[in-house]
């Protein structure tokens, strides 16, 4: 074996190990679709319950919070989807599997948290505190994010104080303004970090 096939077989290895120990963060077009997913969630939840059901959302009917469940879920949904998909073609890219045992880790250990997540806005929704869901969601992605920054490094460590700083302020403001800080949190927040990203020429790494 000559001495340029064993620089090259020394260099898959290490990045091998280097993709085994830490978790490839978001791609830019990723943020971008899931801030305009998070933009168009509070958008729509103020279009279906209107301004004075914003101001007093005690008076939310069940009809009102089934159609607000299936919205988020969609908008869940939809920015997991679209971020799981320009991750996937970026790992093709990089030629490198965009689903292994550490990424399982990471995310599957999150479940109990968006369990409890779901289970907390159920109760909050039950006894009428439909005005603090969007604090509580703040808070948990915060949570989430730091997490994460156990194995994506200091992006998403900044991305969680943000997120736990707005969560905080949301339990301090009435329910219309929650709305703002909730699209600032998941639809303006990623956008930056998207547009950000773009700017790097993140986009084709």
């Amino acid at each position: 074996m000559d001495q340029a096939q064993i620089e090259q077989d020394l260099q898959l290895i290490k990045r091998t190990i280097k993709a085994s120990v830490r978790y490839t963060n978001i791609p830019p077009l990723g943020y971008l679709c899931s801030g305009i997913f998070g933009l168009a969630g509070p958008a729509l939840t103020y279009l279906i319950i209107g301004a004075d059901k914003a101001g007093h959302p005690d008076l939310l009917t069940r009809t009102d919070l089934l159609a607000l469940a299936g919205v988020w879920i969609g908008i869940m949904l939809a920015a997991l989807c679209s971020s799981a998909f320009f991750m996937a073609r970026r790992a093709r890219k990089r030629k490198q599997a965009a689903w292994n045992s550490l990424s399982a880790r990471i995310f599957l250990s999150q479940l109990p948290v968006l369990l409890v997540a779901a289970i907390l806005t159920s109760a909050l929704a039950g006894y009428g505190l439909v005005a603090m869901v969007p604090a509580l969601w703040l808070l948990f992605w915060g949570l989430i994010l730091f997490s994460f920054f156990f194995f994506t490094g200091t992006e998403h460590l900044l991305q969680s104080i943000i997120f736990i700083a707005l969560g905080t302020a949301g339990l301090l403001v009435p329910f219309p303004v929650t709305l703002l800080l909730l699209a600032a949190g998941f639809g303006l927040i990623n956008l930056v970090w998207g547009i950000a990203g773009l700017v790097r020429g993140d986009a084709g790494k």
